[in-house]
């Protein structure tokens, strides 16, 4: 859909007078055999009440913009306090806040009594349209912005079912939908193979570093249901940690260099978060790290800022270029660590540890930092897991054994990183480029567009 300065509808086309009506009016007028969703779609509001079945552990599920639907976690009956609603194969749901950037997906293979949030939009296929056709439909940027331009809600905007239905799609026979579905999967073999490449490519960077240091390639052990041990090796509380002591595993050697501590070679800084409710603190000139920046190796900017009146009076404490950032407590340690090197000064929240390197002439904190992403696996095993939200074991975590190489062996490791992840960068922008051509010459065949 493009993006015009000026637009022609008519009046009974525009509800409102705002932009985002006039686009939508004007997607209408270009595409006038299109019809609404509706036609095809149903909301689905089949309600259950896990909390009359207490004992129960229910299998709940969310969405994301990654990923579509997705298998979130088990929970008893006896902790929810509000009816949840049934979902089942080849329905739909969105994030009502988030469909806009493509939380939207389709419900795989799940449990008969298979529930999501009350929040989240349930609808289903009535007719006319198969379920693989609409699972690419609604991943297609034309789509997305049909979704920006059709939510309501004045302060935050929101995507309701009755609102969804009232989007325009192509209208196709079966056999035209089975057309594109076979296109589109042809096309995204070719792009799984690239993805796999690359994580091929990142593994061997990764095992590449840790084998120059002497470190063995990471094992993973099994998981224990119950263990015995002596009362006298029971030093930290981390279930990981006592699990690796029962079977005997030492996921911190450090190789065949000298090594210190983190905290002996690292002074180090929890962030915070300013009050909310002083909107003089936000909206400033101080990006503010919070988990959801540490999407790559280095930081380089951030979605949030405050202001220097928040750092005076909130104690968000200022972190230098240079710094490695560690989440320390947040949901995502369930499967990764973050760990990253902070490219500019900065602010940092309080789900996050900030360590600068005490000596540049002994250890260099690009150094540092790739060998805390290649550990993942063994800082892992410092989560807690006793708690709803997981944390890092802050002791385990200084008592973390780095190697310190010779300078010069240490930049030379850090040149040959920089070089294979130069690499993996331009086959995933490669892999982004096959991506975004696969959904521009899909979104081309259903709006009846020439190919360039």
């Amino acid at each position: 859909m493009s993006d015009r300065r000026a637009y022609c509808a008519r009046w009974t086309d525009l509800p409102r007078w705002d932009l985002k009506s006039a686009r939508a009016a004007a997607f209408r007028r270009l595409h006038p055999t299109f019809r609404p969703l509706g036609d095809f779609i149903e909301e689905a509001t089949v309600t259950v009440r896990p909390a009359d079945e207490p004992e129960k552990l229910w299998p709940v599920y969310g969405v994301n913009n990654r990923v579509g639907v997705v298998f979130s976690h088990h929970q008893p009956g006896v902790e929810f306090h509000a009816p949840y609603k049934h979902i089942e194969r080849d329905w739909f749901f969105h994030n009502p806040t988030r469909a806009n950037v493509g939380s939207l997906g389709r419900v795989p293979e799940v449990p008969t009594d298979a529930i999501t949030s009350p929040e989240y939009q349930v609808w289903r296929i009535r007719r006319g349209l198969l379920p693989d056709f609409v699972e690419i439909l609604i991943r297609l940027p034309f789509f997305l912005d049909l979704v920006e331009c059709h939510r309501v809600g004045a302060v935050k905007e929101r995507l309701f079912v009755e609102n969804l239905r009232e989007i325009p799609i192509p209208l196709l026979t079966e056999a035209e939908q089975c057309g594109i579905v076979e296109r589109w999967k042809a096309a995204h073999v070719a792009l799984a193979s690239a993805e796999s490449r690359i994580d091929a490519m990142a593994r061997q960077a990764r095992l590449g570093f840790l084998d120059d240091l002497g470190i063995k390639k990471p094992v993973k052990h099994r998981k224990l249901g119950c263990f015995a041990l002596h009362w006298s090796q029971v030093d930290r509380w981390s279930l990981n940690y006592l699990t690796r002591k029962a079977l005997g595993i030492d996921s911190s050697d450090p190789g065949k260099f000298p090594a210190e501590t983190l905290a002996a070679l690292c002074n180090s800084v929890s962030g915070a978060t300013p009050n909310t409710r002083f909107p003089s603190y936000w909206n400033g000139l101080i990006p503010w790290v919070s988990p959801k920046d540490m999407k790559s190796e280095t930081v380089t900017d951030t979605e949030d800022h405050i202001s220097e009146q928040a750092v005076s009076e909130a104690g968000v404490p200022r972190v230098d270029r240079g710094a490695v950032l560690i989440v320390m407590r947040s949901g995502i340690l369930q499967h990764t660590v973050p760990v990253a090197l902070l490219g500019m000064p900065a602010s940092i929240n309080q789900d996050i540890r900030a360590f600068t390197v005490r000596d540049w002439g002994k250890l260099l904190p690009e150094f540092l930092a790739i060998f805390l992403q290649s550990r993942n696996e063994a800082l892992l095993e410092l989560v807690k897991s006793s708690t709803t939200v997981q944390s890092l074991n802050k002791e385990e975590l200084d008592s973390f054994p780095i190697p310190v190489p010779p300078l010069p062996e240490q930049r030379a490791l850090v040149e040959r990183v920089a070089a294979a992840r130069g690499e993996i960068a331009r086959e995933r922008a490669e892999a982004a480029r096959l991506a975004a051509a696969i959904a521009a010459e899909t979104e081309a065949l259903l709006l009846g567009q020439p190919r360039s």
